[in-house]
């Protein structure tokens, strides 16, 4: 394969692996909470969870089936096409221009290649900003959820309302937790790397540098 045309299916690669690590769970999300909001409860916000937690992990699951199906017929072009190739050697090596030209046997210089690599580094940063806020994300999101319910009960004195924004944060740490471990097969990272390093890379870059 072309070396541009490498870098551009690469990034097409990571952007498919993006979608099924995220854009399910998410839905469920947002959707279940979207149409409980008049009814928020317990019950219903750990039947929301539980519900996008199946969803993602099918998609994780459909994920790999995919790709796996992928690398047998691209075997012939390289063994573990899409993982060592596409994703590790040049999707997760996006910062790394003269890596990804070398990987890709392209010609950095030339017009092609360097609107390819151009779209691959764009895709990437925007994917590690998206892991880089998302546990802010995740605890705003959590602290609403925690307030909406309370405020729904009979009984919402601070210290009930206190309790409920921790215990929903706790949750929303869980949830986290147990969507980036499914995330992480899914993405294909290097070996050694995963997405909290991705996540801690990015905000150092925003502190140290």
């Amino acid at each position: 394969m072309e070396g541009s045309k490498l870098i551009v299916f690469s990034t097409f690669i990571g952007l498919v692996a993006f979608a099924f690590t995220t854009i399910p769970f998410t839905a469920a999300i947002v959707g279940g909470i979207t149409k409980d909001k008049q009814n928020n409860n317990d019950k219903n916000i750990i039947a929301i969870l539980i519900k996008a937690f199946s969803w993602h992990a099918i998609a994780v699951i459909i994920l790999i089936m995919i790709f796996s199906m992928l690398d047998i017929f691209l075997n012939n072009i390289e063994p573990n096409f899409i993982k060592e190739k596409c994703m590790q050697a040049i999707f997760w090596a996006a910062e790394d221009k003269n890596a990804v030209m070398l990987n890709a046997s392209a010609t950095s210089g030339e017009y092609q290649s360097d609107g390819a690599y151009s779209f691959l580094l764009t895709t990437y940063k925007v994917i590690k900003i998206f892991h880089g806020v998302l546990p802010l994300l995740v605890f705003i999101l959590a602290l609403y959820i925690g307030y909406e319910v309370n405020k729904n009960k009979q009984t919402n004195s601070a210290f009930s309302t206190l309790f409920s924004l921790i215990m929903y944060s706790v949750v929303g740490l869980f949830m986290y937790s147990a969507w980036i471990f499914l995330a992480d097969i899914g993405m294909y990272l290097p070996q050694g790397e995963n997405l909290l390093s991705l996540k801690n890379n990015f905000w150092k870059e925003i502190f140290l540098n």
